[in-house]
């Protein structure tokens, strides 16, 4: 129930400025071009911005909510920031565009089929992007379903001489604990669980990106030097 984790989360902050800003519509914003970030505005933006907030709080190991958030809170928060990670900027006839160049940069490392591993670093977006793309889902409970975690990684490997690739989500499951990371299988559906073939992904990416809209096709030494920043995952 989003309305009261939105009250919940009021209540935690306290009156500010704004008021009460719970029952405050949520809308598309008008002038989409200069506040393309966050598109929808009022009460759902609000929450995703405390929610997300929250989240970093807890991995950074620091004070919570101003010592007011309940145990077992923060997943709850976080459905409020997943729907708007979906809703606001992951719709796929926006990241048919916006997520082509790290889907198109993964799918080229895997043909290549060179050894060892490549590292792409970047954002909870990008995560997002193919998630939408692809239709790639993952479980990382106790976080709601393909959250986006500080830390996290998909990983896509293939065994040389194979044509499936297994796909993962890496996360760290408790903040409290430390650093350790769980990985579970990242899927398609239509496809068995955590494994994809090189030529079913290589016809989802065709299929829904617009590999016109890569921002660029770097060289590996372009990368390993710096000069190009792609993002988010391990092949």
């Amino acid at each position: 129930d989003f309305m009261t984790m939105m009250t919940k989360m009021y209540a935690m902050a306290g009156t500010g400025v704004a008021g009460d800003w719970v029952p405050t519509p949520c809308l598309l914003m008008d002038d989409f071009d200069s506040h393309w970030w966050a598109p929808l505005s009022g009460n759902c933006e609000v929450a995703n911005n405390f929610a997300e907030r929250f989240l970093m709080e807890t991995a950074g190991g620091f004070q919570v909510g101003w010592g007011n958030m309940e145990p077992g809170d923060l997943p709850k928060f976080l459905e409020i920031h997943e729907w708007y990670m979906k809703v606001a900027l992951n719709a796929p006839v926006v990241q048919k565009q916006k997520a082509a160049s790290i889907a198109w940069a993964i799918l080229d490392k895997l043909e290549a089929g060179a050894q060892g591993t490549t590292a792409f670093v970047g954002h909870d977006t990008n995560q997002g992007g193919l998630n939408s793309v692809l239709g790639l889902g993952w479980n990382p409970a106790p976080w709601p379903h393909n959250s986006t975690m500080p830390g996290s990684a998909l990983r896509f490997d293939m065994e040389e001489g194979s044509d499936a690739v297994k796909m993962s989500y890496v996360f760290v499951d408790d903040f409290s604990k430390g650093g350790e990371m769980t990985s579970v299988p990242a899927s398609i559906a239509g496809f068995p669980e955590g494994t994809i073939t090189l030529k079913a992904l290589r016809n989802l990416v065709e299929s829904n990106t617009e590999q016109a809209c890569r921002s660029d096709k770097p060289s590996v030494d372009e990368i390993l030097e710096g000069e190009v920043t792609l993002t988010g995952f391990v092949i």
